[in-house]
């Protein structure tokens, strides 16, 4: 808001413009977890599941690479930013694209701690600490689209 107000510019053009750049970090972020095998996931048979040598095992076990499937469904949540940036959809809804980003990315988190291994439960069995999170971002994400205003001309 302080600089929008500085370069008096709307501050939705503002979180439009910043909302993909943190995406950017996050996607960068999985890789490094990946890399150091951190954020490891469930043990599976299928055939892209990894053994991850930094992990109690040692890589005797194979295990879901949630690290890269949040990297993946990250970058496609960009792609999607970017035809709706593109299409023009952006410029006459205000906070269009932050709210994609929220949105998204806590939807991203919510599906992959799924077969995150062992993600913490410190509210309860049902959904895991990041799930709990997740959601009220992600309705945080919805209200951002709502308070957004209807469409301009």
């Amino acid at each position: 808001v302080f600089i929008a107000r500085l370069w008096r510019v709307p501050a939705h053009r503002i979180a439009g413009i910043l909302s993909p750049w943190p995406l950017f970090g996050l996607i960068c972020a999985r890789i490094g977890n990946f890399w150091n095998s951190e954020m490891t996931g469930t043990p599976s048979s299928f055939p892209f599941a990894i053994g991850f040598y930094f992990s109690g095992d040692h890589g005797a076990v194979p295990r879901h690479p949630v690290q890269l499937y949040e990297a993946v469904l990250t970058l496609l949540l960009l792609c999607i930013m970017l035809v709706v940036f593109l299409k023009k959809r952006a410029t006459h809804r205000p906070y269009l694209l932050p709210a994609l980003a929220v949105t998204g990315y806590s939807a991203i988190r919510f599906l992959s701690d799924f077969v995150k291994d062992d993600p913490g439960h410190l509210f309860g069995p049902w959904l895991s600490t990041g799930q709990w999170l997740s959601l009220i971002f992600g309705i945080g994400g919805i209200l951002l689209l709502k308070a957004g205003g209807t469409p301009r001309d």
